[in-house]
């Protein structure tokens, strides 16, 4: 049992509460101690010993009163144990230290203070009393540092621990202190007076208060110390605070590239400003918004090209190539880069014609040679494509952009591709060429880009009757004069447009049809029977007689077309429909 513990069971027996006999002092300067009380004073307390180490309670009791004694003031934990209380008797020290204890002001306490002499009866005063003089006046003889240490880390009172703190200069105390000091002003203070950056830094990696471990990053000036600091603290606000402090960017580079905290690796990047460190970063890391947040810092041309060539995730390259100026590195992407996002990205920022033509002649995908081929501004150069390249997507490309009136019309002849037909088709003018596609072509799509560009009314007039596609008849349809003759006769394709109205199977091409049409009857008659609402929408739209449509308004069957015909009264009867708007005002 150590001193501090033997006080404590002396104070519970109540000796240690009213201060001791003053004895008597003789003549020739001996002095005599008082007595305690004889075995008839049943009353009287008895003499406290040191319990025995065989009579300790042991088991649950001695670790129920282990905890209790650690925490009650004073705790000895804290306490050097080089100088151990005998188990059998009280010492004369025990004695001073119980009169010092039970003493009213440190007056009293004068002369039993002058006779302890040992570092742990001073430390166990200074921990024990409660009177600030007599704490500071036992504080005043302490010398050991180690014991010193002890008070600075357990003392209760804030101005004891400083004092206490003031007078060490050992590292490993004021380590020691910083990390176990009860009294956060303390344990900082004690972090301040610690120049050692080793110890500074173990002291911010522990698990002490987070606001110690702030201190000592603040104290630290060491980047790598600061670094391994970030990387490896207790706390997150540590951490972060320690990556707030490196600057050096190689240091930077690891902790952004290191298993560490997220917010480590964001702070660290915040800082980083090495053009190749954060290629690194954004071309391989595995954390998206970490990548492009890097990638986002970055200005130097030559780090956005390494990104870009060299990532292997699309989204980095991709925003590296929306960023990139120079013309060789964008046609090196158009040209070769696997993903089609990439590489239109690149094609879409090139500017001068002879890199559209190197992505032309040396890309490997027909996409972005495609799209390349349509920016070219070289007659020679297109004919030449949109007959002999390999792929149709650049042959079709071409095709869009060609002049030459007899090379449109042999690719709408001959040309393989449907696809190039096509584009041939919408450029052509000859109505021979047209009329052969349109009669003989397989593609639908080749029949309908021919019509969409023919004026011969009877050739239109044909395909919107005979074409088995109906997006062929629908655009055969749309080019429909729907003009009557002078005399006043319905001309053939008026009548082609009143049969389409009428008879189409499809209901797009009937609708159509009905958009074209000028016969107030037939447009009646598709406005109540047409089977498609859609279609009867369309007729409603047209209709001049306001009393057939607030018919329709009133019966239809289809909301949407009962919505038409009310807008088309609307426009039919502005004055009534105002007259009832200020009725409902009034």
């Amino acid at each position: 049992m150590d001193l501090l513990k033997w006080i404590r069971r002396a104070k519970r027996t109540g000796d240690a509460s009213t201060p001791a006999p003053a004895g008597r002092d003789h003549a020739d300067g001996r002095h005599e101690p008082a007595q305690g009380p004889g075995p008839e004073s049943s009353d009287a307390a008895a003499p406290v010993t040191v319990v025995p180490s065989s009579a300790q309670p042991s088991g649950d009791e001695a670790q129920h009163e282990t905890a209790a004694d650690a925490s009650e003031p004073g705790d000895a934990s804290a306490l050097p144990h080089h100088e151990p209380v005998a188990a059998h008797s009280e010492t004369g020290e025990e004695t001073l230290i119980r009169r010092v204890l039970a003493a009213p002001s440190l007056g009293q306490a004068r002369d039993a203070l002058d006779e302890i002499r040992s570092g742990t009866g001073l430390t166990a005063v200074i921990l024990g009393t409660a009177d600030h003089e007599i704490g500071r006046f036992a504080l005043r003889r302490l010398t050991d540092p180690e014991h010193l240490a002890a008070v600075a880390e357990r003392a209760h009172e804030r101005a004891i621990g400083l004092l206490a703190l003031a007078r060490i200069s050992d590292f490993d105390l004021l380590a020691g202190i910083a990390l176990k000091a009860r009294d956060a002003v303390v344990a900082k203070s004690a972090v301040k007076r610690i120049p050692d950056p080793s110890t500074l830094a173990r002291i911010a990696r522990s698990e002490a208060d987070p606001l110690v471990c702030r201190v000592a990053v603040k104290e630290l000036h060491d980047e790598r110390l600061l670094a391994d600091v970030a990387a490896v603290a207790s706390h997150a606000e540590v951490r972060r605070a320690a990556a707030e402090r490196v600057h050096e960017q190689g240091l930077l580079a690891g902790l952004v590239g290191a298993q560490v905290a997220d917010e480590v690796r964001a702070v660290s990047l915040s800082s980083l400003s090495d053009p190749a460190a954060l290629a690194m970063v954004a071309a391989h890391d595995t954390d998206a918004g970490l990548r492009l947040a890097a990638l986002a810092r970055i200005e130097d041309q030559d780090a956005l090209a390494q990104v870009a060539r060299t990532s292997m995730y699309r989204d980095s390259r991709a925003a590296a190539a929306a960023r990139i100026d120079v013309a060789a590195v964008l046609v090196e992407l158009a040209t070769r880069d696997p993903e089609a996002s990439v590489r239109r990205i690149a094609a879409h920022r090139l500017r001068a014609q002879e890199s559209f033509a190197a992505v032309v002649t040396e890309g490997l995908f027909a996409d972005t040679r495609a799209h390349a081929a349509s920016r070219l501004h070289d007659a020679q150069s297109l004919d030449l494509l949109a007959l002999q390249d390999r792929d149709w997507q650049v042959r079709a490309s071409a095709a869009r952009k060609l002049r030459n009136q007899g090379l449109l019309s042999a690719l709408l002849r001959r040309d393989q591709a449907w696809q190039v037909r096509e584009a041939a088709a919408g450029r052509v003018r000859d109505e021979i060429a047209l009329a052969q596609a349109v009669r003989d072509d397989a593609a639908w799509q080749v029949r309908r880009a021919a019509v969409t560009v023919s004026r011969d009314q009877i050739l239109l007039g044909k395909s919107a009757r005979w074409d088995k596609a109906w997006q062929v008849r629908k655009a055969a349809v749309a080019r429909l004069d729907n003009a009557t003759d002078p005399g006043g006769a319905t001309s053939s394709s008026a009548a082609v447009l009143a049969n389409r109205a009428k008879n189409d199977e499809d209901w797009g091409v009937r609708r159509e049809a009905v958009q074209r049409l000028l016969d107030q009857e037939l447009l009646a008659n598709r406005a109540r029977w047409d089977a498609a609402a859609a279609v009867r929408a369309a007729a409603v739209a047209r209709l001049e007689s306001a009393g057939l449509v607030e018919v329709i308004a009133a019966e239809d069957s289809d909301p949407s077309v009962r919505e038409e015909a009310a807008r088309r009264l609307r426009t039919l009867r502005p004055d009534n429909h105002a007259d009832a708007a200020s009725c409902d005002q009034d």
